[in-house]
């Protein structure tokens, strides 16, 4: 017994000794997934500019105008023109993000981020204002005397036609694949603005001289126009939420205060002359001719502010170029079949809409004008006031589709597709013409004859505020993952038109009149001056042709463009015309002839709304018919 304690003792010390010369074996270190967040990423988006307050002011400087040759009222023209009131800008934008991420620790992630949008961001308003003058002088031999007063208005077209951003992120990660942020930065934007003055400056005045004297009422009409576009820059603040709801894909929603500061606009009013001269003839050899109003330039500066509030969706995908991937213990090999085309499909689209030939077509019927109380000239207004023109209509457009695939055998798809857009299709053109009239008549013992010129002009801008869709598609599978289609089928649009029109009527009066045997006479020059302007929105519907390629990059993600003509027919908007008259009567031997009464030229003009899309989309397909095919190894 002794001896087996003995060596069962050795035993046991010798063991102990070979086990610790023998190598430990630790635990293999537990490593921490990456940062989920950390990386380059790019993306879409689409949503809605609300505007805040966008302030008109305009200031001007009152008109270089004379009566008698002398100058007078600028006060009044200014105050008639210097007003202000506010243009609230909103519609729809959609465009590209770029951004890197950094995650810090579990919880924060820093990150900076650029975009650009196409934008329909638009906003009209409008102001008026009056001003009275007195005015006398004497040019040697002349004494006159001038009252009147100033009624003026103006009209303000403004928007954004793109806005990008370049800004800071800093979020908080509420759960590992939830994050809200804060943002703010730069931003930069195409800022526009169309600017119409137009005014009524009604002179009752008098003039005398040695054994003559005379007396003319009128009305001077103010008209002008500008159209202005610059890049504006600025900054912006908000936040919003992200959501990382599979690998490498996340859904944002957020909103961003953005301001581009203000835009001067150069709003000069151009005065015609009424009557630039009026004479008068006493029988007895004595003749005055006095100058009356001379042409007045009234110039000015409008201020033009672009602020608003996005609120906008965007989807985003993750390129995991920095932080490695997760481990994992089986590896997936998902394949990409014809099956997987079939079935429900949702996503988002931004592009360009590229105008073709957009027809306008102004048809007018001519002024119910008056010269001595008889119809005179519609034939000279109508020819100037009728026009023919190109208007092309181009601009940024973005939004969502919805849609359905059917295989019908292993290369053959045919679906149906329905697509809302926001569009900032614009286009603005420029018309002129001319027409001439001889007229002649007799108002009781006097006789009178006119002869004239009217040179017409018109400023049409015209575009598209939204589009839509609804297509059936049918397509070839070039490769499993590769779809090239056809498509075609119904669309409908918001439309838009402002007309303006103008209208120079230059006129050569001359009157006798016999009494008592001796004949008297007058004279006078006038400019009749017609001014018209109407906007209107309609729902266009119309019809579409197209093609694209559609390529699934991985399971239920497609990337697709496409190009697509659509073609909303036309739009009939009224396009009267008022002509303020510049002379309404002429004193000739105690006797006042009416020269031209108030007209209203009446016509039509017809816009054409087509082009063709150019845009970029990417589908996610809802695998609810026919799940993908996963090989596990």
């Amino acid at each position: 017994m002794k001896k087996l304690i003995i060596s069962s003792t050795l035993f046991m010390a010798s063991f102990s000794a070979s086990a610790a010369d023998l190598p430990s074996i630790k635990a293999a270190p537990v490593s921490s997934p990456p940062p989920l967040w950390t990386g380059f990423y790019a993306g879409l988006n689409a949503g809605y500019g609300f505007g805040t307050n966008n302030a008109i002011n305009s200031v001007n400087y009152g008109a270089q105008k004379s009566y008698l040759n002398i100058f007078a009222s600028p006060s009044a023209v200014a105050s008639a023109f210097s007003n202000s009131a506010a243009n609230t800008q909103d519609g729809f934008v959609g465009g590209f993000q770029f951004g890197y991420n950094y995650q810090i620790g579990k919880n924060f992630v820093l990150g900076l981020e650029t975009d650009i949008q196409g934008a329909n961001i638009y906003g009209a308003s409008s102001t008026k204002g009056a001003g009275l003058f007195s005015d006398s002088d004497t040019g040697a031999p002349i004494t006159g005397t001038a009252n009147g007063s100033v009624i003026g208005g103006q009209s303000i077209n403004a928007g954004v036609d793109y806005i990008g951003t370049l800004r800071a992120r800093a979020g908080y990660l509420i759960t590992p694949t939830m994050l809200v942020y804060g943002t703010a930065g730069f931003s930069y934007g195409g800022a526009y603005a169309r600017v119409n003055n137009y005014g009524i400056e009604s002179l009752s005045g008098s003039f005398s001289t040695t054994g003559a004297n005379g007396s003319m009422t009128g009305a001077n009409t103010y008209v002008g126009s500008n159209r202005q576009s610059q890049l504006l820059t600025g900054w912006n603040a908000g936040g919003g939420a992200e959501w990382m709801f599979m690998p490498n894909w996340s859904l944002k929603g957020e909103a961003i205060y953005w301001n581009l500061g203000n835009m001067n606009v150069s709003t000069t009013a151009l005065g015609m002359s009424p009557i630039s001269s009026a004479t008068a003839n006493d029988g007895t050899g004595n003749t005055v001719t006095a100058p009356i109003t001379s042409h007045a330039i009234s110039p000015g500066i409008t201020k033009v502010n672009y602020q608003g509030v996005f609120a906008r969706a965007g989807l985003n995908y993750h390129f995991s170029w920095l932080g490695a991937q997760q481990n994992k213990s089986v590896a997936e090999v998902t394949t990409i079949t014809p099956q997987s085309w079939a079935g429900v499909y949702a996503g988002l689209n931004a592009g360009y809409s590229f105008g073709t030939n957009s027809n306008i077509s102004s048809v007018n019927y001519g002024a119910q004008k008056t010269i001595f109380d008889k119809p005179a000239s519609p034939t000279a207004v109508a020819n100037a006031l009728t026009f023919n023109s190109n208007n092309t209509q181009n601009g940024f457009i973005g939004g969502m589709q919805f849609g359905y695939n059917y295989l019908l055998n292993q290369n053959f798809v045919a679906g149906i597709e329905t697509d809302i857009q926001g569009g900032n299709i614009f286009g603005s053109s420029y018309s002129k013409a001319s027409g001439l009239y001889n007229e002649s008549d007799t108002f009781g013992s006097i006789q009178g004859s006119a002869n004239g010129a009217v040179l017409g002009t018109q400023v049409v801008d015209t575009g598209v505020s939204y589009i839509g869709t609804l297509r059936g598609r049918l397509g070839y599978l070039l490769l499993p993952s590769l779809l090239t289609y056809g498509t075609a089928g119904f669309s409908y649009g918001g439309v838009f038109a402002k007309i303006n029109n103008y209208a120079i009527d230059s006129l050569s009066a001359s009157a006798t009149s016999t009494s008592g045997g001796i004949t008297s006479s007058a004279s006078a020059s006038l400019i009749s001056t017609y001014y018209g302007a109407n906007e209107q929105s309609q729902l266009l519907a119309g019809w579409n042709a197209g093609g694209g390629f559609e390529w699934m990059f991985q399971p239920n993600w497609s990337l697709k463009g496409e190009a697509i003509y659509w073609n909303l027919g036309n739009m009939n908007i009224s396009t009267n015309s008022f002509a303020a008259s510049p002379a309404n009567t002429i004193a000739i031997n105690g006797a006042s002839i009416p020269l031209v009464s108030n007209s209203i030229a009446t016509g039509i003009t017809k816009v054409n709304y087509q082009g063709v899309i150019a845009r970029a989309g990417l589908n996610y397909h809802f695998s609810w018919v026919t799940p993908p095919i996963v090989a596990k190894y």
